[in-house]
């Protein structure tokens, strides 16, 4: 299932520019039980505040040359998931967002 982020009426999404390098954004994930923690960041975009906590990667199959397979259960690392309010998101440059976290 996916689930957007929400703090009061202000949406939080994933930006491609926050993730760990070398992990596409569809890896990204969040576990069930993810405590998201607020913190305010003056530097970034005029200042905004992130949440940030413990988030998951759940690397995917090779889609190459495929439009349909199989999706095997396959073990999940645990990475840092940073997620930015949805008014700052494409202000640093191409990015990909994702409003719907996968949680696992």
């Amino acid at each position: 299932s996916q689930v957007p982020v929400m703090r009061g009426p202000v949406g939080y999404w994933l930006e491609s520019a926050d993730r760990p390098a070398g992990v596409p954004i569809d890896e990204v994930g969040g576990p069930r039980d993810a405590d998201l923690t607020p913190r305010w960041e003056p530097d970034l975009l005029g200042g905004v505040a992130v949440l940030e906590g413990r988030g998951i990667r759940r690397p995917g199959p090779d889609w190459t040359g495929r439009l349909y397979q199989d999706i095997e259960d396959t073990e999940c690392e645990p990475i840092r998931l940073r997620l930015i309010p949805y008014y700052a998101w494409a202000n640093r440059g191409i990015s990909r967002m994702s409003v719907w976290i996968p949680v696992r």
